[in-house]
Order: structure tokens, then C-alpha cells, then sequence
């Protein structure tokens, strides 16, 4: 199921009531309603296997603790960062890119100005953790496609349906954008039409892959 403006995928956020706590009725529920996409809660690294064999894309991923990153208490602060950086890299193991986090302050009658502070300096220990994880892709992802510009990741840290419905439809034309590791190299990648492309750090590469 797709918006009628756009054709972006509709998809389905996983809530906490007690029908949903059961993953696989959940994931049920959204193919009999054709739904597309689902968000996961902080549990998703224990869910991802089952979204991927149910065939389902994952939108978003709240993180573990956006309220600890905004405490006065450095430790905690810390402990924080620490639960959302290998919650993102659990995750982008096996493909997801995009995580949601709040930004309520775990003390909100602190001076504003004060909670700010602790938020900016936190969330920018996740920069680079984000980083690992293709952020060259998110940006493409959300500055293209709103202009109905297909963007696709190919790494080989996802999972081996995804990475099948990737190559396929770079192979098929679907894809209009591909970004990616040296997984893009492989002999079963194959480009419909290729028109461009862009290496970056190419002093990691091989002469062979160069050429």
C-alpha cells in the first residue's frame, strides 16, 4: 500500500498495548492490511530477523534512552550515550538506517538553556556511531526520494533477503541511486544503466576495483 501522492510506502509504528507485544501477530496484522513498513521499539535488534522473513521494511527505530543523553548527571548521561550507540550499531548490522529519539530533558524544570547544552553535547557522541552506519545514505535517502528518486544501500552487513531485493532492483532500473561499500563491486551486482560513478576514499580501494 502506497500514499496516492508520492507512492511512499504506508507503514504501521509497533505500540506497546498488549496485542502488539506479540511480534508476530503484529507483523500479521500489517501484511493483511498490505502495509509496507513498520517502526520497531527499543527491542528492535531482537526483531529484525522476523520483519525481514515477514518481508516487511523497517522505518524507524526508537532508541534505548534519549531522556538519560539530556540528564545533568554526566554518569548517566554517559550510560546513555553508551545504550544508544550499540543500539545503533546492533541494529545497522543488519540494514536499518534511521532512528527516532525525543528530546525531553530528564529534569525539565533545569533552565532550558542548561538542557540544551547537555542534549547537544550528547547527541553529538552519536554522530560518529551514525556515521559508520551510511550516513551518506540517510541524506540521499531523504534528500531523493521525496522528488520520486529511488535511493538503494547495498553493504554486506545486510541481511540476505534485503541485499536480494536490492540488487534486484538495481538490476531491474527500480534504482535510480545506489550507495554503497565495496559490495557494490560484486560480480552479482548488476547495473541496469550506469550512468555516473562517484568514489570516495579511493585509496581504500584496489587497483583492480579503481579500474
Amino acid at each position: 500500500m502506497k500514499t496516492r501522492t508520492g507512492n511512499f510506502p504506508i507503514g504501521f509504528r509497533r505500540g506497546w498495548s498488549k496485542w502488539q507485544q506479540d511480534l508476530s501477530s503484529v507483523l500479521a496484522w500489517a501484511l493483511q492490511n498490505h502495509l509496507e513498513v513498520i517502526d520497531l521499539g527499543s527491542d528492535a535488534a531482537a526483531c529484525l530477523k522476523a520483519v525481514e522473513e515477514a518481508g516487511l521494511r523497517v522505518g524507524s527505530i526508537d532508541l534505548p534512552d534519549t531522556k538519560g543523553q539530556i540528564s545533568a548527571d554526566a554518569g548517566r548521561r554517559a550510560e546513555a550515550i553508551a545504550r544508544n550507540q550499540d543500539c545503533i550499531r546492533a541494529c545497522t548490522v543488519n540494514g536499518p538506517q534511521n532512528f527516532f529519539g525525543t528530546m525531553l530533558p530528564e529534569n525539565p524544570h533545569l533552565p532550558r538553556a542548561e538542557n540544551y547544552g547537555y542534549m547537544v553535547e550528547s547527541f553529538a557522541e552519536l554522530v560518529p556511531v551514525l556515521e559508520e552506519s551510511s550516513s551518506h545514505y540517510v541524506n540521499l535517502h531523504g534528500w531523493l526520494e521525496p522528488l520520486g528518486v529511488r535511493v538503494d544501500w547495498l553493504s554486506g552487513r545486510l541481511g540476505a533477503g534485503e541485499r536480494a531485493r536490492a540488487t534486484a532492483r538495481i538490476a531491474g532500473a527500480e534504482t535510480e541511486v545506489a550507495v554503497g561499500t565495496h559490495a557494490l563491486f560484486q560480480s552479482q551486482v548488476a547495473f541496469a544503466d550506469l550512468g555516473l560513478v562517484i568514489v570516495d576514499e579511493q585509496h581504500r580501494f584496489g587497483v583492480g576495483q579503481r579500474l
